[in-house]
């Protein structure tokens, strides 16, 4: 018998062994019970020679002669059950194969892009773990419901892909565009403590502890100095050549007040001991400065001891020359590390050099190192800092207070130049007109360009101190608003024009002129 399909009007020839059972039609997917409602009655048809009624048989007698010399061959018809699940829907068929695009296209972009110099170079590997995990959820999904009739199949074969996608990461990992910045919290002191991370058993006490790493000068430097102000940092690994550089690079970050001695640890003389007893910096300042060193190994605030595990390595960058480099895919990263450094000359030189560079990748940990060079006691690493951060920071970085509080530094030394107020002008960052203005005071000649490039604001600063100014700086100064002055300036030269007073008549008509003729 035939059935219809009331959702989509599909027709099935079916067994009569379906009426009154549940069915899904195989195009719509829509199921619905079979009735009588469903299904379709037509004529029957009749072929000659096929007609078995009594009643017309003294009609048929010549005509079964006719058909039997005509030979014709009886009709054959497929009595076979109709297959309602072979024909897939649309939709379905559209999901499996998206399923399948899906995967293949993030296979397809890892094997082109993921490799070392590709283009997903900066994506970490966590988050290429992410990508992939997303990916075989949506794609597997996908391929499943696309195989409504083979869900097993379907299941076996996502998970296959699966597989192959979180593989990925593996053979394919990211470069670490996030390094430690060697930073550590108060909070942090009680966990290092706590893992002992330091090369001993669990049997040693900490007593055997302090007596492996010599702290009997420690004790002594205690009982003659102020505790808060001596500090022990262990230099674990650290060779004869790496020591004297971190005595000079600590000497140098904490005001040059104390250079400290070192003492000579380990059977062949293979780890250091910096001892310090004039420091003013807080402890936990002093553990930031060690984690430029290497990695941290144990913090005690009470014994004063700061165990580092020295990274030799880091302070002889200069075998690899891929950072003169601007088109290495290893630029960005070595003078990073350079800049984290201990040697002086080497950060100088590493942000100048990606001061001239167009920002690419490690842009984010660049301007975090930048930012903190900005503590550094070193007038011109501060500078070039600030040169290097109008290039590869961006508004969203917020480092208007650490920029600022160098800026002002840097004014009290009267060490400011053009490029560095031009950049906090351009930021608009807070209290940046003021300071011009009282630069343009003191050398109105140099500072007037940029006074005219913070446009009509600079007007408010100017003009309530017209009166103020001798005759020479009174010009500059009408100059100046004669460019940017608006109708707040318009107003306050026509009164001060009204006054009689020293003000120069003839320098206030022209700038009033030129102010109106261009408004």
């Amino acid at each position: 018998m035939k059935t219809e399909c009331p959702e989509c009007k599909q027709r099935f020839v079916v067994s009569d062994d379906f009426m009154g059972k549940a069915v899904e039609c195989g195009v719509c997917g829509h199921k619905f019970k079979i009735t009588d409602d469903q299904v379709i009655y037509e004529k029957v048809k009749r072929y000659p020679g096929e007609n078995k009624e009594a009643a017309l048989d003294r009609f048929s007698a010549r005509a079964a002669s006719v058909a039997a010399s005509a030979n014709f061959k009886s009709a054959e018809y497929n009595k076979n059950k109709a297959d309602f699940y072979e024909e897939m829907p649309a939709r379905r068929l559209i999901a499996a194969f998206a399923g399948i695009a899906l995967v293949l296209t993030i296979i397809g972009l890892f094997l082109v892009f993921g490799g070392e110099e590709g283009a997903m170079r900066d994506v970490e590997t966590s988050k290429r773990y992410i990508l992939v995990g997303a990916a075989a959820l949506v794609g597997g999904g996908l391929f499943i419901y696309g195989m409504f009739k083979e869900r097993l199949l379907g299941a076996i074969v996502a998970l296959i892909f699966g597989a192959a996608l979180l593989s990925l990461p593996v053979f394919l990992p990211g470069n670490p565009t996030s390094q430690s910045s060697g930073v550590y919290d108060a909070q942090d002191f009680e966990l290092f403590e706590s893992e002992k991370v330091v090369d001993k058993s669990p049997e040693q006490t900490e007593k055997d502890y302090l007596r492996s790493i010599g702290y009997t000068v420690v004790e002594k430097a205690v009982k003659e100095h102020s505790k808060e102000k001596v500090f022990a940092v262990f230099l674990r690994g650290a060779t004869p050549l790496t020591r004297d550089r971190i005595q000079e690079n600590v000497y140098e970050l904490t005001g040059e007040i104390d250079r400290g001695l070192i003492y000579e640890r380990g059977g062949n003389g293979e780890h250091g001991f910096l001892l310090l007893v004039d420091q003013k910096l807080p402890f936990s300042e002093m553990v930031n400065i060690c984690g430029r060193y290497g990695e941290i190994q144990l913090v005690s605030e009470e014994l004063r001891v700061i165990d580092v595990k020295v990274n030799n390595e880091s302070f002889n960058n200069t075998k690899n020359q891929d950072f003169l480099n601007p088109d290495s895919h290893n630029y960005e990263r070595l003078n990073l590390q350079m800049m984290k450094g201990i040697d002086p000359n080497e950060r100088y030189s590493a942000v100048k050099r990606l001061g001239g560079a167009e920002p690419k990748a490690y842009r984010h940990d660049i301007v975090k190192v930048l930012v903190s060079l900005l503590l550094v006691d070193d007038d011109n690493l501060k500078l070039a800092a600030i040169d290097t951060l109008s290039t590869w920071s961006n508004k969203e970085d917020k480092i208007e207070a650490e920029v600022m509080a160098a800026v002002a530094a840097l004014y009290g030394k009267q060490k400011l130049n053009k490029g560095t107020v031009a950049f906090i002008i351009d930021r608009n960052f807070d209290g940046a007109p003021i300071l011009l203005m009282e630069l343009w005071e003191s050398d109105p000649i140099t500072w007037a360009s940029l006074m005219v490039e913070v446009g009509s604001d600079i007007e408010y600063l100017l003009v309530p101190k017209l009166e103020e100014f001798d005759k020479p700086k009174l010009v500059a100064a009408l100059d100046i608003l004669s460019q940017v002055g608006s109708r707040y300036s318009l107003k306050s030269l026509k009164a001060l024009l009204a006054k009689e007073n020293k003000l120069n008549a003839k320098s206030l008509k022209p700038t009033i002129d030129e102010i109106e003729n261009r408004l």
